[in-house]
């Protein structure tokens, strides 16, 4: 993420540190909880974020011999109406370019992928 100006631009806008754009930074800097492989009844169980719980993965598919489809997703679960309500104006400002910053990582993993073979 750090190698793309779009996606710095746009966490700069946002107020985002962009010093450490990598997975890592994002986890020390934007307070993600990392899950890796694990279950995610530890994270459900966690009460540390009391208003909201979002989880973003990336998805890998394997579709024929050295051909692998990457997707993400992102799940979110508000735990009042109250933050349901004001994560729903928050995201109404954030969906578009939050497409694009999603669609840029994509398009360089693929450039990074495709670099190495």
């Amino acid at each position: 993420m750090s190698r793309s100006f779009i996606t710095r631009t746009l966490m700069k806008l946002r107020g985002l540190p962009v010093k450490d754009l990598t997975l890592q930074g994002f986890i020390r800097n934007i307070h993600f909880t990392y899950l890796g492989e694990n279950l995610f009844e530890e994270f459900v169980i966690d009460a540390s974020q009391p208003h909201l719980k979002i989880i973003w993965n990336f998805h890998f598919q394997e579709t024929a011999k050295n051909n692998t489809l990457v997707s993400t997703e992102t799940r979110i679960f508000c735990l009042s109406k109250r933050s349901k309500f004001f994560f729903s104006i928050y995201w109404l400002f954030v969906k578009p370019f939050s497409g694009i910053i999603r669609n840029e990582m994509l398009r360089l993993i693929k450039k990074e992928v495709e670099n190495k073979n």
